[in-house]
């Protein structure tokens, strides 16, 4: 198996975290270094002109254009299949049986497009799942993933669906261009010929989500996201503060949470947890 991390080059601590992780699983991988702003304009060009005008923050481009760029390496690389991970990844028990060899892969999904997601957000992100008729394999589930899935930290695809994926991404509007995990995991789910899996219990968990009270490891992109949804925010044009609206704004505020909380409801009756093990 290729295993292929993205990371800035120069964020030392970031590298020297989970080179340990992957040494302390004994799993081979390779650094890919991350698309940064000098060459941001050039990866975009080549693989998806669109990004250009997608409303998102360099970041969230630079990292949206990295994962791309390793689709593109699965296919320049004749690489049957492709393991690619983020540097704040923690792997669970005997996750080297998974990503040391494609024996498992061969048997189960030869000749066949698919992205095998194997992160979780915890209660974070409960997931819709579904039997696959997919063999189970060194103790996990190999589920049919059916609803979107946070984070692109641990995932696997075949080389088919890379080829799938690069040729789909060109063609996006700008205005429909999202954050990757929502692209890869949401809008991409719309591909018939591409099959989405989840591992269950999850191999990898990013290391914020296991240690959201006390994370070593900060997140720019994140930092970059928020202020990204604060000028959303900060854009609109408030009306006029009158009892009439404030009214009318308490009415419609109490109508807003009814309804989310029966969505939120409907939400997670359907989906579940999926665990870290």
């Amino acid at each position: 198996m290729e295993n292929y991390v993205v990371s800035i080059r120069t964020a030392a601590q970031r590298r020297q975290h989970v080179a340990a992780e992957f040494n302390k699983h004994q799993i081979a991988f390779h650094f890919f270094d991350a698309v940064t702003p000098e060459t941001l304009a050039e990866s975009i060009a080549e693989h998806c002109p669109n990004l250009a005008d997608a409303f998102l923050t360099g970041g969230e481009k630079g990292c949206f254009m990295s994962h791309v760029c390793l689709w593109a390496k699965c296919v320049a690389d004749d690489l049957p299949y492709i393991g690619i991970f983020e540097d704040d990844v923690i792997f669970g028990q005997n996750s080297s049986r998974f990503l040391n060899d494609t024996k498992w892969l061969d048997e189960r999904f030869q000749n066949q497009s698919f992205i095998i997601r194997m992160e979780t957000f915890l209660k974070a992100n409960p997931v819709a799942l579904s039997k696959s008729g997919v063999r189970p394999f060194n103790g996990r589930k190999i589920l049919r993933l059916q609803s979107f899935g946070f984070g692109t930290a641990a995932y696997l695809i075949s080389q088919q669906t890379a080829i799938t994926l690069l040729n789909w991404i060109r063609e996006v509007a700008p205005e429909k261009l999202e954050p990757i995990d929502n692209m890869l995991f949401n809008a991409a789910s719309e591909i018939p010929e591409i099959q989405m899996y989840q591992i269950s219990p999850a191999l990898c968990i990013q290391e914020l989500q296991l240690n959201r009270a006390d994370s070593s490891l900060s997140s720019t992109l994140e930092d970059g996201r928020l202020a990204r949804h604060q000028q959303l925010d900060g854009g609109k044009t408030q009306p006029e503060q009158t009892q009439e609206n404030r009214n009318i704004f308490a009415w419609a505020k109490n109508k807003i949470v009814k309804e989310y909380k029966r969505v939120k409801r409907r939400w997670t009756d359907d989906k579940k947890i999926v665990p870290f093990k």
